[in-house]
């Protein structure tokens, strides 16, 4: 197995700058596994203040808006080691493959989680053990998911939130069946004014419809407008007159 291989261990502790409990999330075993392999291979470990360099990482404003909208959707934040990562996991391989290279060094890579009961093979991204991303880690702090009232709704936001948990339907009773929009908002229905009020800051009136936020046709076709083209994996979210 790759994690009692000393020579994978020290290119991904070493070359790849990741940590041990980045490796063990890697691999899916114990930290205190790859501690032991590490020291039975003879891989030197870092000190106190070159660790801290190894998980100093730089988030830029395009990898702050992804994960934002990624985890008012489908996206996880956790913490190893007392510092928080954030992961996605989908089925959607082509889509992971995507945001995988949007975190760039970010990012540990693209791995298969598990297969679920449809027996459909499941992709994780996960970044990094960064303390910048304590932030999103304080979106659980009442024990739930719940977002915080100053999020901005920016077009690369939205495409996150949309792609996750946004459907397309169609209005009954439309001679033209024209498509629309609707995001399930399940973590949010108790906050609805705040909801509103988010979308309303960038432009748009929503609808509910159980606990979905809904758009008319109309403001349906501005939202796919704002939020301009959709990513790898997600073009059936997309009408083909909003495809670049």
């Amino acid at each position: 197995m790759g994690y009692k291989d000393p020579e994978v261990l020290e290119k991904m502790y070493w070359s790849d700058g990741m940590t041990q409990p980045e490796i063990a999330d890697h691999f899916d075993v114990n930290p205190g596994s790859i501690s032991y392999h590490m020291k039975k291979g003879g891989v030197e470990t870092r000190s106190g203040s070159e660790a801290l360099n190894a998980t100093t990482y730089s988030v830029s404003d395009y990898q702050h808006e992804l994960l934002t909208g990624i985890l008012m959707s489908d996206g996880y934040c956790g913490k190893s080691a007392a510092t928080p990562y954030i992961e996605v996991s989908m089925v959607n391989r082509e889509f992971v493959e995507w945001f995988d290279e949007q975190l760039g060094e970010l990012s540990t890579g693209v791995r298969v989680k598990e297969t679920d009961k449809s027996r459909q093979t499941i992709y994780r991204v996960s970044t990094r053990c960064v303390s910048e991303l304590e932030r999103y880690y304080d979106w659980y702090s009442s024990g739930e998911k719940i977002w915080p009232e100053q999020i901005e709704l920016t077009p690369d936001v939205l495409k996150m939130l949309f792609v996750g948990d946004g459907t397309v339907g169609h209005r009954k009773g439309q001679r033209n069946r024209k498509p629309h929009i609707k995001i399930c908002l399940m973590n949010e229905m108790e906050n609805k004014k705040k909801i509103e009020e988010m979308f309303e800051r960038v432009g748009f009136s929503v609808g509910w419809n159980g606990p979905s936020v809904t758009f008319s046709i109309d403001e349906s076709e501005r939202l796919w407008n704002y939020m301009g083209s959709p990513p790898p994996g997600f073009d059936y979210k997309w009408p083909e007159n909003f495809k670049a």
